[in-house]
């Protein structure tokens, strides 16, 4: 189990960093001499256990993309419980204030913050819904690949 968690981590990342050119916040290609800033945001319920093996596999995509010509950075800040719904929300509006190139996002819980996330899309901002546990209706996104990565939207 530990290990499809893991697995499931590092797809997010890569996956985070690998749509940002469809999503139009980054080109496909970096031109040599170009430097490309990229910077994401992701917003746990905490950073331990398959949180903390997410933020890694985060780090070493950004590191990856970096040896290719990518200056992307990765932004994680967590509410200091998994409970504090509140201050998830408060981070994604910080977030949406940084004006960072996507929001990567796992809720602790979606009912509080999607609406923030339909700012962030409103602000031009990409969001990727990772370890969706409840679905979040149609209304508000749309699904990029499958049931556990979603674009929010009006």
């Amino acid at each position: 189990m530990l290990k499809k968690l893991a697995q499931a981590s590092l797809a997010a990342a890569v996956s985070a960093i690998a749509l940002l050119p469809m999503l139009g916040a980054a080109p496909a290609v970096a031109q040599e001499g170009e430097d490309i800033d990229i910077t994401i945001g992701w917003v746990p319920p905490d950073i331990t256990g398959v949180f903390k093996t997410a933020t890694n596999f985060f780090e070493l995509a950004a590191q990856d993309a970096n040896k290719n010509g990518f200056n992307v950075k990765i932004l994680t800040k967590s509410p200091t419980s998994p409970t504090a719904f509140a201050e998830q929300v408060s981070i994604i509006e910080d977030m949406i204030q940084r004006k960072v190139d996507l929001i990567a996002v796992s809720p602790a819980e979606v009912a509080t913050v999607k609406p923030a996330l339909v700012r962030a899309t409103q602000a031009g901002i990409p969001v990727v819904v990772v370890n969706l546990l409840e679905p979040i209706d149609a209304s508000t996104s749309r699904p990029i690949s499958d049931s556990t990565t979603r674009r929010a939207r009006k």
